[in-house]
């Protein structure tokens, strides 16, 4: 995210990776990192494969011991939330495999039918609209009158257990991005909490100040006291005024939109001078990645790039092609803004190259003449 809230998305490296073991995995990403130059990881997103959690404790321990980690890796693993729905509704879809296949062929013919009646019947729309809406897995494993929806049910209640059962094996930064929206707040967070009958857990708002650490400079131990000891003060009344500002935004009344089109990003740009610690706090937490769908369309894009009439490019070619394309894509380019000094000094630079080059060539030809 650039100074002026603006949301970019980058490949860096688009590489062949040597095996799907963790480790390997681990030590690719250490490499490009390196050759990047980049020395300070917040948070890494990945799907819920092995082999990810592999890369993730081999990156946590290499780094951890380098320094180049934020909050020591604490926050570092980050699971895709698409790839858990994803596999939610997969387990879920397993037990209605018998039922697809029956029917499928039925629902087929009717297709029509069913679009003229969304069209014309009130009461189906109404149906669908909101009936679908207010479907639970809790209730539907416990509902007997649908044996195969109550047992759907609960094979996706085992797989949201799994990985969102308990908020311990949840990264806390999602808390914190939560309560960083002006809409909502921390209402979000303890609605959810009980309604998940998770009531006894209450969100900290500790965990948003501790966040807050991430615009505190870490400063070295220094042999003479003294120092040590004012310096140890500064950051402690850095940290209060950090809380201050933080219950001031708590406190402050939420917005109260109900705009579809509502940019947080926008929000926090405007406020940063009410909220200045608060908002370098939500520039690094909302720019964090919740999904790993961008990744996945860099490797759509790769298979459009080496198809079978292009299946000789070697890797550093696919690379070059791959990440080229990415970064056209997200610049905009706009052809009536006004030039900027340093382009101005470049273009001034060029031509006088080339009025140089064009002299020499004259020369030479009168020369050879």
């Amino acid at each position: 995210m650039d100074s002026d809230w603006k949301l970019h998305k980058r490949i860096l490296n688009f590489t062949v990776i040597t095996s799907h073991k963790g480790e390997d995995i681990g030590k690719l990403v250490e490499v490009c990192l390196n050759n990047w130059g980049i020395d300070k990881v917040f948070t890494i997103t990945v799907d819920n494969a092995s082999s990810n959690d592999g890369a993730i404790t081999y990156l946590k321990k290499r780094m951890r011991g380098l320094n180049q980690l934020m909050f020591n890796g604490e926050y570092l693993h980050l699971s895709c939330g698409c790839h858990i729905l994803n596999l939610i509704v997969k387990d879920g879809m397993k037990g209605f495999e018998c039922c697809c296949s029956r029917d499928s062929q039925c629902s087929l013919k009717f297709s029509k039918v069913f679009d003229r009646m969304a069209d014309k019947d009130v009461h189906y729309s109404n149906y669908f609209n909101d009936k679908t809406k207010m479907l639970e897995i809790e209730k539907k494993t416990a509902d007997l009158r649908d044996p195969v929806l109550a047992r759907v049910a609960a094979s996706m209640k085992l797989k949201f257990d799994k990985y969102w059962g308990s908020s311990e094996g949840v990264n806390k930064l999602i808390f914190v991005a939560n309560v960083l929206d002006p809409r909502w707040k921390m209402e979000v967070i303890k609605t959810s909490f009980s309604t998940v009958g998770c009531s006894d857990e209450k969100p900290n708002v500790a965990e948003l100040n501790g966040a807050a650490r991430l615009v505190n400079v870490d400063v070295e131990e220094e042999e003479n006291d003294i120092i040590t000891i004012i310096m140890r003060r500064r950051k402690e009344a850095k940290l209060v005024e950090i809380s201050n500002e933080v219950d001031k935004y708590l406190n402050d009344p939420p917005l109260f939109t109900y705009d579809k089109q509502f940019n947080i990003l926008e929000w926090w740009k405007m406020n940063a001078v009410i909220y200045p610690t608060l908002s370098k706090v939500a520039k690094d937490v909302l720019a964090i990645p919740c999904s790993t769908v961008a990744s996945e369309n860099a490797f759509s894009m790769g298979m459009r790039i080496v198809d079978p009439f292009r299946s000789c490019l070697t890797p550093k070619m696919v690379e070059a092609l791959v990440c080229s394309s990415d970064w056209l894509k997200g610049e905009e380019i706009s052809f009536y803004r006004d030039p900027t000094k340093e382009e101005l000094g470049t273009y001034a630079e060029c031509e006088e190259i080339e009025t140089r080059t064009a002299a020499l060539q004259i020369a030479a030809q009168g020369a050879t003449n």
